[in-house]
């Protein structure tokens, strides 16, 4: 009975023991838990963005301009723990007010990245494409003007040098921070076809256009005015130019052939450029658009509603509107007063 009893004593406290200990490892992880995966490890939200050559030094320092000393102490917990200096993932890593010193350290040792918007619009140049589009993403502007120059690039996606801007569509894309290059254009050009679906190449050929050259339109319409109504009127009158063989005599083309984008008064001396830009002297579209046309601007060439203008002029109360005239004569008194409206601004 004495034995009996000693054992059932024993069992007691073994279970007790092994009671309390339970209490204490649970204690413990809830007090961890609370501390590494329920505090909030930024008060605001940040990126942090790790290239292949950013050290576990300096993305520390990084943090470190951020967060607390606490939250840096807690995240060196872990990544010594994890060995993280050994597995450094590149990446654009979002920290959220939201976030525990867990969720950080999770998405960076994983090389679970946030994506980036990418955004692009107003821009004439295939290098100032380029300058916009790298200041987003990983790679650097010369690796993607290089690709952008490229004639084997340029014929992998069916454009020419001149025409290769026109696959650009201004929006706003997501994209992971350290896409390369050729997959940065590969998105672009799958973006372009899905835009120009079959209803809109139907409306580009009987118009006896083609994608490229319904861009070439819309973006000198573009840079003609900033009205978004009047654009579908202005691409008629230059497609009317075109069918009649007449020289388009747009100044923007004459601006882009001496990439002087600040000239406000276009005069004869200017006229005189030698460049297929120059419309004034060569018939038919320019090489390629002058600038990346939205997609707005196309659609409003394309749905445009025939008419007889040939000629255009600024409106001469500066509205940034123009009057339209189906013959020189009527153009030349709309010109006459924009002249004399520039005269007495002294725009010379």
């Amino acid at each position: 009975m004495e034995k009996t009893t000693k054992k059932i004593s024993n069992k007691v406290k073994f279970l007790f023991f092994t009671v309390i200990t339970a209490l204490v490892i649970a204690l413990g992880v809830m007090v961890v838990y609370n501390k590494y995966a329920l505090s909030s490890f930024s008060e605001y939200s940040f990126r942090v963005n790790i290239r292949p050559t950013t050290s576990y030094n300096d993305i520390i320092d990084t943090l470190s301009t951020k967060v607390t000393k606490e939250n840096i102490g807690k995240f060196k917990n872990l990544s010594k723990f994890d060995r993280y200096d050994k597995k450094i993932k590149a990446g654009s890593y979002k920290v959220d007010t939201w976030m525990s010193v867990f969720d950080v350290y999770r998405n960076l040792s994983t090389g679970t990245q946030t994506p980036v918007n990418v955004s692009f619009n107003n821009i004439r140049t295939l290098d100032g494409f380029s300058k916009r589009v790298s200041s987003q993403l990983m790679f650097d502007n010369e690796e993607l003007i290089t690709a952008l120059n490229s004639p084997t690039m340029q014929d992998k996606y069916g454009f020419s040098k001149e025409q290769f801007v026109s696959m650009f569509l201004p929006d706003t894309y997501q994209f992971y921070w350290t896409t390369s290059v050729d997959d940065f254009l590969t998105r672009m050009k799958r973006e372009y076809d899905k835009f120009w679906t079959e209803d809109r190449i139907k409306k580009a050929e009987k118009m006896g256009l083609t994608p490229n050259e319904v861009s070439i339109i819309a973006s000198i319409a573009e840079e003609e005015t900033n009205n978004v109504k009047e654009r579908g009127v202005v691409g008629r009158l230059y497609i009317n130019r075109v069918q009649k063989n007449m020289p388009l005599q747009a100044d923007p083309t004459v601006k882009f052939a001496l990439q002087d984008f600040s000239l406000r008064r276009i005069k004869s001396e200017h006229l005189k450029v030698n460049s297929p830009y120059n419309t004034y002297k060569n018939t038919g579209l320019p090489p390629g658009p002058i600038r990346i046309p939205n997609k707005t601007t196309i659609d409003s060439i394309l749905d445009s509603e025939p008419h007889d203008f040939i000629y255009m002029c600024a409106k001469e109360d500066f509205s940034g509107l123009h009057n339209f005239a189906t013959n020189y004569k009527e153009h030349q008194q709309n010109a006459t007063k924009y002249r004399n409206a520039l005269n007495r601004r002294k725009i010379y």
